[in-house]
C-alpha cells in the first residue's frame, strides 16, 4: 500500500478518498445543546461538506481536547437559504452552512481525550476546528466509545 502522503501529488485523489470525516470543535454550551437537542451545526468552515460523512464532535473538557459525540451529516443547507431569524442569526455570526444531522447524534458518556483515542501530533484547541480524520482514525475513535 501507497503511504498516504509520499510528497507527491500523484497520489491526491487517493488521499482525498481517505479524508472525509472531521471533527468540530464546540466552544459553547448553547452549540453543544443545539447539536445534540436539534441535530443541526453552523459553520463557516469552507470544507465540501457531504452526506454521510461522519463528525466528530469535540470540546475542553477537564483541561483536554475531548471528543464528546458524533454525528453522520443527513443534510447541508446553505445559509442564504434559510429564513427568518435563523438567516439573520447566521448571517451576523458569519456562518455559510447549515449541517443537519441524521437521526443518531451520539453523546458519548464520557468525554474521550483526543490524545487517548488518537495519540500525540494533532493541533490543539481551537486549531482542532474542520481537522480532517482518515477513515482508519474515524474508525479507532469509533472503537473506543
Amino acid at each position: 500500500m501507497k503511504p498516504i502522503l509520499d510528497g507527491c501529488l500523484s497520489n491526491l485523489e487517493e488521499v482525498k478518498g481517505l479524508v472525509k470525516d472531521c471533527i468540530l470543535r464546540v466552544s459553547r454550551d448553547e452549540y453543544e445543546r443545539s447539536v445534540f437537542e436539534n441535530r443541526c451545526y453552523y459553520t463557516g468552515l469552507k470544507r465540501r461538506w457531504e452526506i454521510g460523512y461522519t463528525v466528530f464532535f469535540a470540546r475542553k473538557v477537564w483541561k483536554k481536547d475531548s471528543l464528546i459525540g458524533h454525528g453522520t451529516i443527513k443534510e447541508v443547507q446553505r445559509t442564504q437559504d434559510l429564513s427568518g431569524e435563523e438567516k439573520e442569526r447566521c448571517e451576523k455570526m458569519g456562518w455559510t452552512r447549515k449541517i443537519v444531522f441524521g437521526e443518531t447524534v451520539v453523546r458519548y458518556k464520557a468525554p474521550l481525550p483526543i490524545k487517548d483515542a488518537l495519540g500525540e501530533g494533532l493541533p490543539r484547541g481551537n486549531r482542532l476546528h474542520g481537522y480532517p480524520l482518515t477513515q482508519g482514525q474515524a474508525a479507532q475513535i469509533l472503537s473506543e466509545v
